[in-house]
């Protein structure tokens, strides 16, 4: 079995310490207003989710972007940019729409990097959770075993082997604890993301 890449936050936060990290640096996200800066926080996020360990397909997520934004174009407003037929691209529907595509792309890099599978939250739901996140982390690792031609028969025999994984158990936190070096990186990313929102207007270009 192919070892999975390594998520290099896992020695510097406990996982409840990463999920708060996460939650606050998308509030700070979603605040912000100017698509250029979303745009490279959206390109710093996809980067925090490689050093977690995650695979990211640019493709995928450039044409979720590209879908969003051209549908957004069906409800035109603002100046006219171009007309093609019917279809006339608007400056405000394009802006909307690139907004709303980079906002989508965000929260999931956020969530790649800040949700562990050894998180645990109070209560039934909370135990739900993590036991969720904890397959969904083995269900990932294997997802090259499944050949198109046996998707039913692969995903069944993966299914088995991860039900019979013992090893491990989903919530286990004695080894996953904050460290010093931990809290500089989080506290420093938070007040980087912070600072975007700060930018007086004018300073960077904003379409529309």
């Amino acid at each position: 079995m192919k070892r999975s890449r390594r998520d290099r936050f896992d020695p510097l936060l406990s996982p409840g310490v990463r999920f708060v990290w996460g939650t606050s640096l998308l509030v700070l996200f979603l605040f912000q207003q100017n698509p250029i800066l979303k745009l490279l926080l959206v390109c710093l996020f996809a980067y925090l989710a490689t050093l977690s360990g995650k695979r990211i397909r640019i493709g995928y997520f450039l044409t979720l972007i590209v879908s969003i934004t051209v549908f957004n174009l069906l409800t035109p407003y603002g100046q006219v940019l171009l007309q093609v037929g019917p279809l006339r691209v608007t400056r405000g529907a394009l802006v909307a729409g690139a907004a709303k595509g980079l906002t989508i792309a965000g929260l999931v890099f956020v969530s790649l990097f800040t949700v562990s599978r050894h998180l645990v939250l109070p209560g039934s739901f909370g135990l739900f959770l993590a036991r969720s996140f904890f397959y969904f982390e083995r269900l990932y690792g294997e997802k090259k075993r499944v050949r198109r031609n046996h998707i039913i028969a692969d995903i069944d025999a993966i299914l088995e082997r991860v039900s019979d994984v013992d090893d491990e158990k989903p919530g286990e936190e004695s080894r996953h604890r904050t460290s010093a070096k931990g809290i500089v990186v989080a506290t420093g990313l938070l007040l980087a993301v912070a600072a975007t929102l700060a930018i007086p207007e004018g300073v960077l270009p904003r379409p529309g």
